[in-house]
């Protein structure tokens, strides 16, 4: 980022043609001040990137008459971020815009600009959705897990021994052996997705049956691990589902509208595209 964007040296008739934007124990900061501030903490791409995501949809909202919000809707979504935040009394309302520095019509507009963009989520991708829900199908799956984690492949082989031919408890084995957290419960990994298993091991797991036992697998941390399916949970675009499938095609949407977008500092250096900056 620094490598990209030149402030130039600030001068005394630069500092005197400068807009501030704040003061600091009362020494005033310019704009161009702030600005260098941001790039030499690494944040000036994230403040560049907010402000261009905000321009993008202010102009989307103005464009689109069909995400107009009604009244009722935007004072029932008050009511319950305020029952939901404990901002139901008045007074405590009133210090929580005060420590957030806004007043009630700044708190208005923005409850109704996060109705407005969740509007905007659904009739973005709904055209889309159930395609894009078959494409990434695999990789939504789920799968319920347990596991034991020794220290050696020979344990491990030993442990698997007692389990498949001697009848032993995959449950008391794992409190006795697995030196993994789960092990105080039995081993009990509980539900992952695909994108979370190792891929060495994840058509092991997604191909075995319920109850079979996977491994000795060489894991994480020089140990080995037996993994037993407990449960397949296939995805289906359930409400959740919906929800992530939406976030992921509207951060699809803005990524190609930002590639696009070409941001200027209006100091005395030349454009750069936001793809370089952002």
């Amino acid at each position: 980022m620094s490598d990209l964007l030149q402030l130039p040296e600030q001068s005394a008739s630069t500092h005197a043609s400068t807009p501030l934007v704040l003061a600091i124990a009362n020494h005033p900061i310019s704009f161009q001040q702030a600005l260098k501030s941001l790039r030499t903490s690494g944040k000036l791409s994230l403040f560049l990137e907010e402000i261009a995501t905000q321009y993008l949809l202010e102009q989307e909202f103005q464009q689109r008459s069909d995400l107009e919000i009604q009244a009722s809707v935007i004072e029932e979504a008050i009511a319950t971020f305020q029952q939901q935040n404990g901002l139901t009394e008045l007074q405590n309302f009133q210090s929580w815009l005060r420590n957030k520095g806004w007043d009630e019509p700044i708190f208005r507009e923005q409850i109704t600009l996060s109705l407005k963009l969740e509007k905007f989520k659904v009739q973005l991708a709904q055209p889309q959705l159930l395609q894009y829900f078959i494409e990434n199908k695999l990789l939504l799956d789920q799968v319920v897990l347990s596991r034991i984690v020794v220290a050696s492949q020979d344990l491990a082989k030993e442990l698997k021994i007692q389990i498949v031919e001697e009848g032993g408890s995959f449950e008391r084995l794992a409190q006795t052996y697995s030196q993994s957290e789960d092990g105080a419960m039995n081993g009990m990994m509980g539900t992952v997705s695909r994108l979370q298993i190792q891929q060495t091991i994840a058509i092991d797991v997604y191909t075995a049956e319920v109850g079979e036992i996977i491994g000795p697998i060489a894991c994480n941390d020089d140990c080995w691990c037996l993994i037993r399916v407990e449960k397949m949970l296939p995805a289906t675009l359930d409400y959740a589902i919906t929800q992530q499938l939406q976030d992921e095609i509207f951060q699809q949407w803005l990524s190609n509208k930002m590639q696009s977008l070409v941001i200027e500092l209006c100091l005395s250096e030349p454009i750069h595209s936001a793809d370089q900056l952002i």
